[in-house]
């Protein structure tokens, strides 16, 4: 099995890693990735501590106190409701799943985001979930075909950021 985590002492801070802006899709699109999953504690408090010696994102040579003061607040209660829901996608998909990259379907041109299905690999189980993340720090429009339905998908998502995703079922 898998695990993953969002941030780890030997890195840096995802916040340092992706931006400000740019660490809340991050964590979208790694919290629905097969396998176990978890945010590295200090993340939800910003916390960073940096090795003098290296890029780590804290030290083990000298003490080290994270502030749990609240400062980061927004990002701790998107966490929050992010694992939540995650649990609640798990949980309807099933343990067994795989995961296919979506295309833009205007081809030729750059497109400001970038998504996944996720699909259950129990045959009883018949949903897909489309997680998209907007790259731009202005709103944007996601269009790919279904690989099933060879339909167009069209979603608005909101500037990257808190509300730069969007997490869909789409029939299987």
């Amino acid at each position: 099995d898998i695990l993953t985590f969002f941030g780890h002492q030997d890195f840096p801070s995802p916040e340092r890693q992706f931006g400000d802006t740019w660490r809340w899709g991050a964590a979208v699109l790694s919290i629905l990735r097969p396998g176990a999953f978890s945010f590295y504690a200090g993340t939800e408090a910003g916390f960073e501590a940096p090795c003098k010696e290296d890029h780590k994102m804290i030290t083990f040579n000298e003490p080290v106190q994270i502030d749990w003061s609240g400062s980061h607040e927004d990002f701790s209660q998107f966490q929050r409701r992010l694992l939540l829901f995650a649990g609640s996608i798990r949980e309807s998909l099933g343990e067994q799943t795989t995961m296919e990259a979506l295309r833009p379907s205007s081809l030729g041109r750059s497109e400001p985001w970038v998504g996944y299905l996720i699909r259950s690999s129990v045959p009883s189980v018949d949903m897909k979930i489309a997680v998209v993340v907007n790259t731009a720090p202005r709103p944007t429009t996601a269009q790919f075909l279904d690989p099933d339905s060879g339909k167009h998908v069209y979603l608005e998502i909101g500037s990257a950021g808190p509300s730069g995703f969007e997490i869909v079922q789409l029939p299987k």
